[in-house]
């Protein structure tokens, strides 16, 4: 049987988080720091292990926990911010 695993995402003002339910005492994977403040940030509603951020200056990260955690999979510029 598998066990459930509950992730939140905290979007800080440079930076996002990812906290474990079962891991209280720090987060589990952090991203770098922003040059500019993160706007936003939500899971993937169709592919566990993917979520977006959103930045004040127009780019939309695209994360893949399951293919690289340093670094976003994608990054698109989607307005000019």
């Amino acid at each position: 049987m598998c066990a459930l695993v509950i992730l939140y995402i905290v979007c800080l003002l440079n930076k996002m988080q990812v906290w474990s339910e079962d891991a209280k005492e720090s987060p589990i994977m952090w991203t770098k720091y922003y040059n500019c403040a993160l706007t936003d940030s939500c899971w993937s509603p169709t592919r566990p292990g993917v979520f977006f951020t959103s930045t004040m200056n127009g780019v939309l990260d695209v994360w893949d926990l399951l293919f690289k955690q340093s670094s976003p999979a994608l990054s698109v510029q989607v307005s000019l911010g």
